[in-house]
């Protein structure tokens, strides 16, 4: 693999063959990454995390790239994780609805890993949609 395209994309297909540590291949072992709370997580804190994506909405959700831009050492990609509320998630009980989480990345690569990883997914919406939040009519 030459490009950081080619890495992504080879990444997000491992998720989607339900190879977690696979993925997380991409990551340098000092990876920071920023979106997962008010602090960075590391690699094994974020790990940990997937794991319960995956054990409330299916092994793994499936992934979706919608668009991938690429510039020098930084790529930002937009994304949709689909699946089935199977598992407990966030203090909600599973309640069999179906999740489409959005969200978008910027990945900084050193080399061939990255090394920094900022996140935005609109966990809002993911809440509203297995009944964790209510949104006020109008």
């Amino acid at each position: 693999m030459n490009t950081h395209r080619e890495r992504v994309e080879a990444a997000c297909a491992r998720w989607n063959a339900g190879d977690l540590e696979g993925y997380l291949e991409i990551y340098d072992d000092g990876v920071q990454l920023h979106g997962f709370g008010p602090t960075s997580r590391n690699k094994a804190q974020v790990k940990e995390f997937y794991q319960q994506v995956w054990d409330a909405f299916g092994s793994p959700p499936p992934l979706e790239i919608l668009e991938m831009l690429v510039d020098g050492h930084l790529c930002c990609c937009r994304y949709v994780m689909t699946g089935v509320h199977n598992g407990p998630f966030m203090g909600v009980a599973p309640t069999g609805k179906p999740i489409a989480l959005r969200g978008i990345i910027i990945l900084r690569f050193s080399g061939h890993r990255i090394v920094e990883r900022w996140s935005s997914a609109d966990f809002l919406s993911l809440l509203v949609q297995i009944g964790g939040v209510t949104l006020p009519a109008g």
